[in-house]
């Protein structure tokens, strides 16, 4: 599973495209934003590894972090 880390806001499409449907808000342990597939583990995506050691919780799928601007 693939942790895309941008330095940018993508916009709503491209993080929908990115983890492949409607995206939840997770914080990550540093302080940036972490976008999953809310349905993910309703859809059974695979467990991802380097995203659960960020966010402190398990994550499955692809995922896109950004900084956190505010």
């Amino acid at each position: 599973m693939k942790v895309t880390e941008l330095e940018y806001d993508p916009g709503l499409d491209k993080l929908q495209e990115m983890v492949g449907g409607y995206i939840q808000l997770v914080p990550t342990s540093d302080g940036r934003l972490m976008y999953i597939n809310e349905d993910g583990l309703r859809l059974g995506l695979p467990h991802n590894e380097r995203a659960t050691g960020m966010a402190g919780m398990p994550i499955v799928g692809n995922v896109v972090v950004i900084p956190n601007y505010e």
